[in-house]
C-alpha cells in the first residue's frame, strides 16, 4: 500500500528533526510531507535537510486543517493509497505508524488514542480531560461511534477517507469531531486503536488558558453546520 506521512507544522524547528529521523529509524524508505504552515522560524530548512521529507511551504498561515488538507490534496495528486498524519511536536511517538495502518484493513479512518490502555506516559490537565470527555460523549450522541480520544491528530486516512477530506466542507480549524461526523455523513468506517503519545513541551497550546473556551465554541459551531451538511 502506497502510504505518505503527512506532519501539518508551525513553528516546530525544535522537534521536527527529531520526529522526522525517528520515523526514518523506523520506517526506512517511508515518505513523509511536512506542510509548512507560514512558520516564522526554521521548520522548513530543517524538514528538507532529511532525506526522508519533502516539504511544502505555505505563503501564509492556513491553520491546522488548512495544512492537514493541503497533504490530502497532495497525497490524491500523487495516488497515494494511505496517509498516516501525526505531529511536529514530538507527541505522536511514529512507532505507532505501523498499527494505525494495520487499522485500515478494517476501517476508513483509524483514530489514535492516548486513552485506550492505562499509561503513565501522558497526563491531561482535569479540564482538557473533561472537555475531552465532552466531545466523546456528543460524538457517541451524533454519530453512535465511541472515541475516547476525539482530539487526537495522529490518524490513519485510506483513499476513500482522503477524498472527502479534501472536499471543501472540510473543517480548517480544528478538525476533531467533526471530522467524525463528516466520515460517519459518508458512511466510512471509523475505528480508535492504541497508540503511544506523550505530552506536548510546547509552553503555548491551543488548548490552554482562553484558548479553552474559544477552541470549545468553534468546535461547537463546527458541529453545528457540519449537522446541516447533507452527504
Amino acid at each position: 500500500m502506497k502510504t505518505l506521512v503527512i506532519i501539518p507544522a508551525r513553528n516546530e524547528e525544535r522537534h521536527l528533526g527529531k520526529v522526522l529521523d525517528r520515523i526514518a529509524e523506523n520506517y526506512p524508505g517511508l515518505p513523509v510531507l511536512v506542510v509548512n504552515d507560514a512558520s516564522s522560524d526554521a521548520t522548513s530548512r530543517v524538514a528538507a535537510s532529511r532525506s526522508n521529507a519533502w516539504v511544502i511551504d505555505l505563503p501564509f498561515w492556513l491553520g491546522y486543517g488548512g495544512a492537514l488538507q493541503t497533504g490530502y490534496k497532495y497525497a490524491l495528486r500523487e495516488g497515494f493509497e494511505a496517509v498516516v498524519q501525526l505531529d511536529g511536536d514530538g507527541q505522536h511517538d511514529p512507532v505507532s505508524i505501523a498499527p494505525l495502518l494495520a487499522g485500515l484493513e478494517h476501517a476508513d479512518l483509524v483514530v489514535g488514542s492516548r486513552f485506550l490502555e492505562r499509561s503513565n506516559l501522558y497526563s491531561m490537565p482535569p479540564v482538557r480531560r473533561l472537555g475531552c470527555r465532552l466531545l466523546s460523549w456528543l460524538a457517541k450522541r451524533l454519530t453512535g461511534l465511541t472515541i475516547t480520544d476525539p482530539t487526537s491528530g495522529f490518524q490513519a486516512l485510506n483513499r476513500q477517507a482522503l477524498t472527502i477530506a479534501a472536499k471543501d466542507h472540510y473543517p480548517l480549524d480544528y478538525p476533531d469531531v467533526d471530522v467524525l461526523i463528516l466520515m460517519h455523513r459518508f458512511h466510512l468506517r471509523v475505528i480508535e486503536i492504541p497508540v503511544i503519545m506523550y505530552p506536548s513541551t510546547q509552553q503555548h497550546q491551543m488548548h490552554e488558558g482562553l484558548q479553552v473556551w474559544y477552541y470549545g465554541l468553534k468546535m461547537l459551531l463546527s458541529v453545528f453546520v457540519m449537522m446541516l451538511r447533507r452527504a
